[in-house]
This record gives structure tokens, sequence and C-alpha cells, in this order.
């Protein structure tokens, strides 16, 4: 199911940047933070010199953590990187080779999208006359005074984190573990009854919030009112079971399934958390839910690929398994929840 997208919104644009196509390398995570910082900087025109430095320090933050940067045997530019970690060149040394290598591919391939939108905001012009550089347009600053833009450092950390998760593992059977301290872990299919690692082998990737806020564009699950995921702020989102979790006997008995899944969590709004309790949501979340989960398959995000494994293949599987499990829900529970007011429209 297609990603919903008002391309003359900046927010949604630059989050469809992030979210959507297959990366072969990490390079377009660490231009979309340096973008960010460069205008919250107040920059306007960035020389090569200048955006090479935050670009190599991002890639540099991961490759030091020793997970896979890219699809391809080898790169020059990570390779300098590494140089750079390892001290063997200086840090001039590594501007240069960030300007020769780096920068080859991602500051034409970064705005694309699969549709090119008449109206599309444009973040950035190439300068290639003069000093070479970028100058960052209207539609990027006008993107980090949004009150959502605080969310976009965490949402591209968090699809960062699984991507590069997933190149490192190279197995087939790699799915994602949701743990109740808000994490999310790596695990293998075939290694327990229910698919997964023992938990003290158990490998921490991210906090479920970054990559649950981006395909849910920053808002509640239920009443769509804006949320945070930086945990100091008075809205920040929390991590709710779209099906509650009391309900897990009864489902294991009939469907062995663990509603610690991520097919089953959602962000919500502190208030809708409260209300919601225990009690099952009304039917038209449950469509939500699906299309929301249809977002991160169509998107080739390695979270996809555990909802697709743990769901069904197909959308038609998927959504008989969303329905069955909301039957005996419903078995459970005869009263649906629905929020008092909702604020715009499903995401």
């Amino acid at each position: 199911m297609e990603y919903i997208l008002r391309p003359d919104d900046e927010l949604e644009v630059f989050r469809a940047i992030i979210l959507y196509g297959q990366n072969t390398a990490s390079y377009k995570f660490a231009f979309g933070q340096s973008l960010l910082e460069l205008s919250k900087a107040g920059k306007s025109f960035v020389s090569l010199d200048e955006l090479a430095s935050p670009f190599s320090k991002h890639i540099i933050e991961h490759l030091k953590s020793g997970k896979r940067q890219t699809v391809t045997s080898s790169s020059k530019f990570l390779y300098g990187c590494q140089l750079y970690i390892d001290g063997k060149i200086t840090e001039d040394e590594l501007i240069n080779v960030t300007k020769k290598f780096g920068f080859k591919y991602v500051i034409d391939a970064f705005p694309k999208l699969k549709i090119n939108y008449e109206n599309q905001p444009v973040f950035y012009q190439k300068v290639i006359r003069g000093q070479k550089g970028i100058e960052l347009t209207d539609n990027l600053h006008m993107l980090n005074q949004k009150e959502q833009s605080n969310n976009l450092k965490h949402e591209i950390e968090g699809r960062w984190n699984l991507v590069e998760t997933s190149w490192t593992e190279q197995n087939p059977k790699f799915l994602i573990e949701y743990d109740d301290v808000e994490k999310l872990f790596v695990g293998w299919s075939g290694t327990s009854d229910r698919g997964y690692l023992d938990s003290h082998l158990r490998k921490p990737v991210t906090k479920a919030r970054k990559p649950l806020s981006g395909y849910q564009k920053g808002k509640c699950f239920f009443c769509y009112d804006d949320v945070s995921i930086d945990s100091n702020q008075i809205n920040t989102a929390q991590v709710d079971h779209f099906f509650p979790i009391s309900l897990q006997s009864r489902l294991t008995t009939n469907l062995h399934l663990n509603l610690n899944d991520i097919w089953n969590l959602v962000l919500t709004c502190k208030g809708c958390n409260l209300s919601k309790s225990n009690r099952t949501p009304a039917l038209t979340y449950l469509y939500n839910l699906e299309r929301r989960n249809n977002y991160y398959i169509h998107s080739k995000h390695p979270l996809g690929h555990t909802i697709m494994t743990l769901t069904g293949q197909t959308s038609e599987v998927r959504r008989d398994y969303l329905k069955s499990v909301y039957a005996i829900a419903k078995e459970a529970s005869s009263v649906e929840w629905a929020p008092e007011q909702t604020n715009g429209i499903p995401f």
C-alpha cells in the first residue's frame, strides 16, 4: 500500500525521502542528518568542505559500531573513514577523501522519489560553478522551523540502525523483536518455539519509538495529535500494544502469537494510552494498523520483512490474520474503544 503523501508539504516529502527506496549504502542517512544540522545553524551556501565535516562525522559514528554501511564489497570513501578512525590519516585528508568519493552520488540521488511531483519541495540546489557546494533553500529552513522537525533526526537514526543491522547479519531468517524496555532486538527464526534467540543472546538495535514514528508521520495512532519521540518533551510518544497485552494468554492458545511483535506496536499520546488501557480499539483502527504495517513492507524496511514473516506474505493473508486476532479479542471484550475526539486525518 502506497504511503499517503502531500507533495507540497516539506515535512512529509523529507520523511518520504528517508523512509522509502532501497539503499545500497548509508550515505543518504548521513546526508539527511547533515542537511538538518546545517539548516539549524542558519547556513545558506555550504561548500563541499563544510558539508564534508558533518557528513563524514555521521558515517564514522556508525562505522565505529562495526556494522556494515554498504551492500558492496568495497568503498574508497568508507575505507578512508576507517583509516581516520585508525589514526592513519588526518582530518584534512579525511575531508579530501569525502569530497572526492563520499559525494559521488548522494547529492544528486538524495531528493529522488519513485514519483517526482510537480510542486515537490526542493531542499537544496547543487552549485557547480565557482566554489562547489550546495545552496540550502527556504523549504529546508521552513522544515526545520516545524515542531515535528525535532523527530526527524531520531527517525533517520532509527531507520539507519535497522538497515545497517540487516546488512551486517545477512541472514534470510532475520527478524526484529521488541522488549518491554522499549527497544528492538535482532532475532532469527528457527532458533526457538517463537523463532527468536534466547534473551541473553539478543542484540539491541534501536529504541522502538524511532522507526515507529516516521510511518505514523509523528502522530498518535489513535487521535492523530502530534507526538514527540524526544523523552524530554511533554508530548512524548508512548509505545502501545494495539491488541492489549492482557489478551496474550488467550491468543497464545489460539494463534501461537506474541503481542510484543512489531506488527502490534503503535505510538500513542499519553492520553490515548491511558484511556484505551486494556481495551480493543474500534474496527476502523484495525484497517489503520493494516495500512501502517503495509507502509513498512512497501518501503523495503527491515521491519517489513519481520511483519511479513509473522503475519503473512501477501496483503490478503495479512488482512485475514489481523481479522482473526480481532475476532478473538472481541470475544474477550465486546466493548470497542475509540478516542473522544480526533485531530485531522489518519496517516
